[in-house]
């Protein structure tokens, strides 16, 4: 019998957070898995016939792209039943911008929008010391718009330091 191994997908693209996929195997024979990277998982390791495979992958936490090879075989190297199939994976590392690096008000009550492009999860992190700063919204994830409102301000300047923490990093 001539062997078959058929793969579902040959290319994963996994977002830099905490990614997850499946690839469903079709053979006449047993087949094996194994990855040159020990940052992917993958369950089952073996299947005799048609099976789905779960593939997951550490979250990127570094400042470049990620790749490795999921290796899918059935037989022996070198008999006449061997055969290789290469699933190519991609991974993204946690990326960050923000539309200006600093915002100015008036002394009047006010309110203005903040752009914020990403393709991970994000916080807003202001001081508790700042009581005349606020933000709708202290958390999310990929491209979104934060208001920040100031109360009326009836002395001197005042400034704050506010930070925005994404993976493992952050900016002010």
């Amino acid at each position: 019998m001539t062997p078959v191994l058929k793969l579902s997908s040959q290319s994963i693209i996994f977002g830099n957070s905490s990614p997850s996929e499946t690839i469903t195997v079709e053979s006449n024979y047993p087949w094996k898995i194994s990855c040159d990277q020990s940052w992917i998982k993958f369950s089952p390791s073996t299947g005799d016939g048609n099976v789905v495979v779960n593939i997951s992958g550490d979250s990127n936490l570094g400042e470049v792209e990620r790749n490795a090879n999921l290796i899918f075989t059935i037989g022996k190297e070198g008999s006449k039943s061997f055969l290789r199939k290469v699933v190519k994976i991609t991974q993204s590392f946690p990326q960050l911008t923000i539309a200006t690096d600093y915002i100015n008000f008036e002394k009047s009550i006010s309110s203005q929008s903040f752009a914020i492009t990403s393709n991970t999860n994000w916080t807003i992190q202001i001081p508790s010391s700042i009581t005349w700063l606020s933000v709708d919204k202290t958390t999310g994830s990929g491209n979104s718009q934060a208001i920040f409102s100031v109360t009326e301000n009836s002395g001197g300047d005042r400034s704050a330091d506010v930070t925005i923490a994404y993976a493992d990093k952050s900016t002010i």
